[in-house]
């Protein structure tokens, strides 16, 4: 027995909906459908409504159209509609690289909002098969590299909230310059690493730019852990001119007594000042008056 056309329009996948749909749609009103603005359910009803006026043959010949147009489910898969990193990436890469690829571009949103414009935008795109596949796996081979270049900011810990916050308000300010803000607007540290991460995925200038801005943040917080370790020790950093005999005497104390020069230094300063309470520091105020001290 021959499918009915509601049989058919039932067996039709969500993608499927989507652009007969939008397909039907642009025919009526010579515009794409705005895929956020219907339910699914709603679709299938104006493809019932609008099959009323068409047949049963017409939605046989829409739905293989629509097989000519889809990439596989499988070739889509790695593209985690819940990964907001990725998901920011694809928008982005979009944009740049699929230029002229119609009328549709992607909206901003939610997760679910992004990755179903996204699988819509490239549905609809309207080139052949082979076209899309060969988007869809460069954009994938781009990905993979992305995430490669992961380890240059391994030392990002987003279990440390402190560590992220004090990142995200660094890369304000010291790239306040090269980023969109409107596009960001983290609520949470795990959201404000992940924007972190994305303004790197999304660089667009030279290269060694990038590298030099990653390199800045993390020598710029080993500063900050060293002024806030500084700190919880109650110790100040200070700076001395020494003779280079006196520093060369200085590193061989340091070196015979198994210390870093800061402790060997510390250690003379504590001594002296016992030894000058007990009245025992000779007046060395005449040995050398060429040693200034910041």
């Amino acid at each position: 027995m021959p499918l009915q056309t509601d049989d058919l329009i039932e067996k039709l996948t969500k993608r499927e909906i989507n652009w007969i749909s939008a397909y039907m749609n642009m025919r009526e009103t010579e515009s794409i459908l705005d895929t956020d603005s219907f339910s699914l359910r709603e679709k299938k009803l104006k493809v019932y409504a609008l099959a009323n006026d068409s047949n049963l043959k017409e939605i046989e010949l829409l739905k293989h159209q629509s097989g000519d147009r889809l990439l596989f489910e499988s070739e889509l898969a790695w593209i985690n509609k819940n990964d907001s990193r990725l998901l920011k990436w694809i928008a982005y890469y979009w944009a740049k690289a699929a230029k002229g690829a119609g009328r549709l571009s992607i909206k901003a949103g939610g997760t679910e909002i992004v990755y179903e414009n996204f699988i819509f935008a490239i549905d609809w795109w309207p080139v052949n098969l082979e076209n899309k596949r060969m988007f869809i796996n460069q954009a994938k081979s781009e990905w993979a590299q992305i995430l490669q270049n992961d380890r240059k900011l391994a030392w990002l810990d987003i279990k440390n909230q402190s560590q992220i916050e004090w990142a995200w308000a660094y890369i304000r300010e010291s790239m306040k310059d090269y980023v969109n803000w409107k596009d960001y607007n983290p609520t949470s540290t795990e959201e404000m690493y992940l924007d972190i991460l994305s303004i790197f995925d999304m660089w667009d200038g030279n290269p060694a730019e990038l590298r030099e801005h990653q390199s800045k943040l993390k020598q710029a917080w080993a500063q900050q852990k060293y002024r806030a370790n500084l700190h919880k020790k109650k110790k100040k950093q200070s700076t001395y001119v020494l003779s280079t005999e006196t520093k060369t005497q200085l590193e061989t104390l340091a070196r015979v007594n198994n210390v870093n020069l800061n402790q060997m230094l510390e250690y003379i300063i504590n001594q002296a000042f016992k030894n000058s309470k007990r009245g025992q520091l000779h007046d060395i105020s005449a040995t050398d008056n060429n040693i200034p001290i910041q």
